[in-house]
């Protein structure tokens, strides 16, 4: 996916709204996963099925917009994946905590990412 303004804001948008249930059956799947924060953004690492593009079952998405852990998906600037049951931490007695501190750090950054776009034009 080309990093358009369009193309983000269209990303912004779905991962806002979450999956429609044809997307999400389309999606990909990851399972088991974990999550990376590499430079300021989230993105996820784990086996994956079902990929479009990539054939190695190890797979890094691009950065998360989204992440919906007890719903199963996750969106990244590029897709939507299904997450499964197997998230794996070396804090797993943290695991809600955790997703809900990055579920918080993902909202602002969707907001931040769409003010950035907005002060552009």
């Amino acid at each position: 996916m080309d990093l358009t303004r369009e193309n983000m804001l269209t990303a912004l948008e779905a991962a806002e709204a979450g999956p429609t249930e044809q997307e999400i059956a389309d999606a990909p799947t990851l399972n088991p996963w974990r999550l990376e924060l590499w430079s300021d953004h989230f993105r996820l690492y784990g086996i994956c099925d079902d990929h479009p593009e990539i054939v190695d079952r190890h797979v890094t998405t691009s950065p998360l917009l989204a992440l919906d852990a007890d719903k199963g998906w996750a969106r990244s600037r590029s897709r939507w994946y299904k997450v499964g049951g197997d998230f794996q931490t070396t804090e797993p007695e943290k695991k809600s905590e955790i997703l809900a501190e990055v579920d918080q750090a993902l909202a602002a950054l969707r907001f931040r990412v769409r003010a950035g776009l907005q002060s552009t034009h």
